[in-house]
């Protein structure tokens, strides 16, 4: 079906529904959050409080488990069921790569090996989400302060937590 190409100036022939027709980037309720955005990166930022224990939480997606039917599969001979952290933060912690590490929040822990990854920032640990009989979801805080004040989005990454040795 052929479609007319649209001509410059002009939004799906009529513009944007704003006034003047222009699309807006800014409004004046992100000025407050450019100054929020600011002091949670100082926080983060800064050392860790707690003897070099406590870590911003990153989730990622894994590449060998965004269908159900791939859970568990392993192509390079590395299983992808477990965290990453950068090789400094594991030394500081007394760990090596292939230790079993504990991760808690005040709503729940999760027990997995680490590796080390070079790629990794410094006090961050990486854990993919979505593992089997592992749930990182069940990490992260729900109360109201989670919810992203423009967006309204729940955060489900940056999460603080507690990095300690397992004794499994």
């Amino acid at each position: 079906m052929p479609v007319p190409r649209p001509r410059p100036g002009r939004y799906l022939r009529r513009g944007p529904w704003t006034p003047g027709r222009q699309v807006r980037f800014w409004q004046p309720e992100l000025a407050e959050e450019r100054e929020r955005l600011a002091q949670v990166a100082a926080r983060l930022g800064q050392k860790a409080t707690n003897a070099g224990t406590e870590f911003t939480l990153i989730c990622r997606r894994r590449r060998l488990g965004h269908n159900s039917w791939l859970h568990g599969g392993v192509r390079d001979g590395e299983p992808e069921a477990a965290a990453w952290m950068a090789p400094a933060d594991l030394a500081g912690l007394g760990l090596t790569s292939g230790s079993e590490i504990l991760l808690q929040t005040d709503r729940a822990s999760l027990k997995l090996p680490v590796r080390a990854k070079a790629e990794v920032t410094n006090g961050t640990v990486v854990v993919p989400h979505d593992l089997p009989r592992r749930n990182v979801n069940a990490l992260i805080p729900s109360d109201i302060g989670q919810i992203e004040p423009i967006s309204g989005q729940h955060r489900l990454t940056g999460i603080r937590v507690q990095v300690t040795f397992s004794n499994l």
